[in-house]
């Protein structure tokens, strides 16, 4: 009945916009609109309303900020976390699945003269490489894929949409970062490994000529 008399009320409201309609096709509207689930009929609701916006966007540069990294080593992950808001009246339970892309780097700055080492009897120049770290952790946003809400109790979801909309910042904001860039840690070894052979192919391109019979060993 509530449900019924949301419909006529809204039906109401936006009459002026939409073509006259004869009495049987408002009450055959209404009839089936009244069987549809809540979710739908809010979402039937919501579409009345006046549409989308243009947003206004604002960006402007602060700082440039000088580099002198090299990224060795690049992965996409596919990120995971769940989590639970608990209370006397029940819990909600949300998934958030959203893959990454992260890129492991050098610090270049660290590097001095100490890095390398030639041996010239056996003609093998030897490098320090500083540590493989993880850099930039980018989730890919227009991936993003959150569960229906598993409510428990008599927690549902016309009665706590603040609690559910804080439970999804929570997964965004708090447990999706850790958890992709612990996911990346997983991954470091590989970029190690990734990250020598490319600071000696670089070296041989910059500083032996070619068909050179250096050997160069990266650390």
């Amino acid at each position: 009945m509530f449900r019924t008399l949301m419909l006529l009320v809204a039906f109401t409201l936006f009459t002026p916009a939409i073509p006259a309609a004869s009495p049987s096709v408002t009450e055959t509207v209404l009839k089936v609109a009244a069987k549809l689930p809540w979710t739908e009929v809010l979402a039937l609701l919501d579409d009345l309303g006046p549409g989308k916006t243009t947003p206004e966007v604002r960006a402007k540069v602060k700082d440039l900020i000088p580099q002198l990294q090299l990224r060795v080593h690049s992965a996409r992950l596919d990120v995971s976390v769940k989590d639970v808001t608990p209370g006397r009246l029940g819990s909600i339970e949300l998934e958030l699945t959203m893959p990454a892309d992260v890129e492991y780097i050098v610090d270049l700055k660290t590097m001095g003269p100490e890095s390398l080492k030639w041996e010239a009897g056996r003609k093998i120049l030897r490098v320090k490489l500083p540590p493989v770290v993880v850099g930039n952790v980018s989730p890919r946003l227009d991936e993003e894929e959150m569960s229906v809400p598993r409510y428990t109790g008599v927690r549902y979801f016309w009665f706590n949409g603040a609690a559910k909309a804080n439970l999804e910042r929570k997964l965004r904001r708090e447990d999706y970062r850790p958890a992709a860039r612990a996911e990346a840690e997983k991954r470091l070894p590989d970029a190690v490994r990734a990250g020598r052979d490319q600071v000696k192919q670089l070296l041989k391109k910059l500083l032996l000529p070619i068909g050179s019979d250096v050997e160069v060993i990266v650390e």
